[in-house]
């Protein structure tokens, strides 16, 4: 009987041996988990700051070149108006304003290529007239 009952102590004992390490596993994997989760929030925490300070550069650039709009008397934007837009207070569409604003500057890069060859022929034609007068002349 004395047996029996150190073998039920000693298997109780072994059982709570075993019971005390499945906790401690359970607290080392739980403390791991918050760990790895606060690293997480962490990196969102940054990732959605720097998405703001973008955003407010992005806004900050888009009132900068409304106003550029604006100073080439240029009233529309797409449907909206320039001065409108600047006015308002929410968050403005960068793609479409830079879109434009692309745009814009693309037009004025080219009637710059045209007026330029326009005067690089018309250079040509005097200087051939003056060419051909001289050679005329003797």
């Amino acid at each position: 009987m004395t047996a029996n009952k150190e073998q039920i102590t000693r298997s109780l004992q072994e059982e709570m041996e075993e019971l005390a390490k499945q906790r401690e596993l359970e607290e080392i994997r739980k403390k791991e988990e918050f760990n790895n989760q606060q690293i997480e929030d962490e990196k969102k925490r940054i990732r959605n700051a720097l998405m703001d300070q973008l955003n407010s550069r992005r806004q900050e650039r888009a009132r900068e070149v409304l106003a550029e709009l604006m100073q080439r008397n240029i009233k529309k934007v797409g449907n909206d108006r320039v001065d409108m837009l600047s006015k308002r207070e929410d968050d403005l569409d960068y793609d479409t304003i830079m879109s434009f604003f692309q745009n814009v500057l693309r037009r004025e890069r080219e009637a710059f290529e045209i007026q330029k060859n326009k005067k690089v022929n018309d250079i040509e034609i005097w200087s051939r007239a003056i060419k051909e007068e001289e050679c005329l002349a003797m």
